[in-house]
């Protein structure tokens, strides 16, 4: 069980105020749902891999893997919520919603396990079905290691009356049923014919320990002596939470002291200098590892200081091994298929309410984590941010989901932030032609309130949702969370429409000038009553380009190439279908008129272009280069014809980003035609090209 911080248990900055406006956020939120009778088709929210709640007390957990379902075991200590402390169970099949099962274990008062019950672990036990062991602490403080036995990780009983194992017979170790004494966070494992046991422990001269035991039935245990001791530091903090992973060639034991530490060696036996071993996670303590087909996953526990009393977050990160130990996310990120442009936006969902911290009105998110482009606190225990840190309310940039079909005859969710139709809002895009469809700005408050749009006519569309904070005043944010697409009574889902764009295929390089057939097939059992081509130059940032309308019996047209080089090319096809839904197909990349001097830029290659206030009448262009590299900024029409250059021959002092405006005026002073033109920054020899696509507008 792990209490501790760097210097002891620290005290939390607010006090029973904030604590209750938190907890009841995280109580709240009915408002922001149709009723309790609806249809629920998707829930579109902020939320990543992790668990807990603003108030729960949670502690040493372990994560099993079973047949596509992952279940999470959890200790709970005593809180408001939670009279004793507790072993719980929740499951969930994507590492981020979770359903609560039955408690496991309770402290019942009496016994072995009469005052605590913590750090479970899971294994499967010979002859089939499972074993949880876990610490109990007695009256006295002693603590010992019990178990309970289950057929379906369900429903556990008591593997026996009393502990299961105590080092008080061991000679090495010290330990007296009478007082606290340390015999806790068991890990266990199967070797040979044998299982064996590692815990936490403390030796007879008093110093840090991890003990070890051994059994042939995983019930009767015996000691085999300690498993790793520390006999250089002076640290009197012990060694909790071992764990042993047996995976990318070695053997890996992370254990907590302060925080998160990792160790490796050829075999189980070492040697262990538990007196040192590498940090992984400063702000972290109980880790588990686990590993399911290639994918290796990292859990561990941060404490949010911000929320009294003792709140802990599981926070749970997909890992990647290094001779050191492994590489960990520095943040959660956005949640997938979620992409953003810009700063506001780019530290992924916010974590926790900050604004009730700053003395703001509290946003109340439905759970751990929201979108909002005034925060940047992405995990619990972040120790750069305080918990009454400034909004960043100069911050700008957008946020789109991922694309998803309409169904229900209405979208729910909850919005925050300025009420500034034109520069902060959310919107409601159609995913095919990028085309606005409804736009929400924000109430004017900090809070989360609730907001509906009608699905009327819109059901069984292709649609994102996208968030957008082009201010940069006090208060100039927009924030939203839990986006609901639901019924409302009875519903009868709408027939999709079939449709496949067959060429390009992806990997074409089109030379200019020429005539490229564009081809492919749909279905729909009402019929297709047209089809409308697009192109899109930069991936569908922006709203793709309009080319062409064909009849609903009409599969190909004819594109005259535009002028290239052009590195991010893709046609989508969109098929309409007469009962009124519509569906699209996209190409994968392909290029125009890219040769040996204007090959594609590669990750490195050093040039970076970005368009900003684009549409506008006056776009900003962002550009980056080597240091001494001398760089080009030219801007073409769609026939390739050049229009302005913004820069000639400039030498990039260093690498760092540089802006320059372009006034809408051509090389001649007169103003250039509205539409779409193309940026191309050259380096030096003309080998190194980056391509952005400008739209010229009001």
């Amino acid at each position: 069980m792990l209490v501790r911080f760097r210097g002891g248990l620290r005290t939390p900055r607010r006090a029973v105020l904030v604590f209750a406006s938190v907890l009841l956020a995280a109580l709240a939120g009915a408002g922001a749902t149709p009723s309790a009778a609806a249809t629920l088709h998707r829930l579109i929210d902020f939320e990543t891999p992790g668990y807990g709640a603003p108030g729960r007390a949670l502690t040493d957990h372990f994560l099993l893997h079973v047949s596509g379902t992952w279940h999470l075991f959890y200790t709970d200590l005593p809180s408001p919520t939670v009279p004793a402390c507790r072993i719980g169970h929740a499951t969930s099949t994507d590492l981020v919603h979770w359903t609560e099962r039955p408690t496991v274990v309770t402290a019942p008062g009496y016994g072995p396990f009469a005052t605590g019950t913590w750090a479970p672990h899971v294994v499967p036990r010979t002859g089939g079905g499972w074993i949880l062991y876990y610490t109990g602490r007695n009256e006295s403080g002693a603590q010992s290691i019990c178990a309970s036995l289950s057929s379906n990780l369900d429903t556990w009983t008591d593997a026996s009356t009393g502990a299961l194992w105590t080092p008080e017979t061991a000679p090495w170790a010290s330990w007296d049923e009478g007082q606290y004494s340390s015999c806790r966070d068991p890990f266990v494992w199967q070797e040979g014919a044998q299982w064996k046991m590692i815990y936490t422990a403390t030796t007879a001269t008093g110093r840090p320990a991890i003990g070890r035991a051994r059994s042939t039935d995983q019930l009767l245990w015996v000691d085999d002596g300690p498993f790793a001791i520390d006999s250089t530091s002076t640290s009197p903090i012990d060694l909790e939470s071992p764990t042993l992973v047996f995976d990318n060639g070695r053997v890996e034991l992370l254990f907590s002291r302060y925080w998160v530490r990792f160790l490796s060696a050829a075999t189980a036996a070492g040697p262990w200098n538990v007196a040192g071993g590498t940090t992984l996670d400063e702000q972290a303590v109980a880790p588990e590892k686990v590993r399911v087909g290639t994918t290796q996953i990292l859990t561990r526990l941060r404490y949010d200081e911000c929320v009294p009393p003792l709140t802990g977050i599981i926070v749970i990160d997909t890992v990647t091994a290094t001779p050191g130990g492994y590489a960990i996310p520095a943040s959660p990120g956005l949640p997938f298929g979620w992409r953003q442009e810009g700063d506001a936006f780019a530290t992924g969902p916010a974590y926790g309410d900050r604004p009730a911290f700053r003395g703001d009105v509290p946003a109340q998110p439905q759970g751990l984590r929201w979108a909002a482009s005034g925060e940047t606190v992405s995990m619990p225990g972040d120790p750069f941010e305080p918990c009454d840190g400034p909004s960043r309310d100069n911050q700008t940039g957008w946020l789109r989901s991922p694309r998803f079909t309409l169904l229900g005859d209405s979208l729910w969710f909850r919005v925050m932030g300025a009420n500034s139709p034109d520069s902060a809002h959310v919107r409601l895009l159609d995913a095919c032609t990028g085309l606005e469809l409804a736009r929400r700005t924000g109430p004017n408050t900090t809070a989360l309130v609730p907001a509906a749009w009608s699905n009327a006519g819109r059901r069984g569309w292709p649609v994102e949702i996208e968030l957008d904070d082009r201010l940069v005043r006090p208060g100039g944010v927009i924030g939203a969370d839990q986006f609901r697409d639901s019924t409302i009574g009875s519903f009868v889902g709408p027939t999709p429409v079939a449709i496949n764009q067959t060429a390009p295929a992806g990997g074409e390089n089109l030379t200019p000038g020429t005539t490229y057939v564009i081809r492919w097939t749909s279905f729909h059992a009402a019929g297709v009553d047209s089809h409308v081509v697009y192109v899109s130059y930069d991936d569908f940032a922006t709203p793709p380009i309009r080319l062409q309308k064909r009849n609903g019996n009409q599969f190909s047209w004819g594109w005259t190439v535009p002028p290239g080089p052009l590195f991010e090319v893709r046609i989508r096809v969109v098929a309409y279908a007469s009962n009124g839904v519509h569906d699209c197909d996209t190409s994968a990349p392909f290029t125009i008129a890219v040769t040996a001097d204007a090959s594609a830029p590669v990750p490195g290659a050093g040039l970076e272009l970005r368009a900003h206030g684009s549409p506008g009448p006056t776009p900003t262009l962002e550009w980056s280069a080597p240091a001494g590299t001398r760089a080009w900024l030219r801007l073409y029409d769609v026939r390739g014809r050049l229009v302005r250059t913004l820069v000639a021959g400039e030498t990039a002092i260093d690498p760092g980003p540089r802006r320059v405006t372009w006034d809408g005026r051509d090389r001649n002073g007169r103003p250039a035609p509205a539409g779409v033109h193309f940026a191309l920054l050259t380096g030096e020899g003309g080998s190194r090209r980056r391509v952005s696509v400008v739209r010229l507008g009001p």
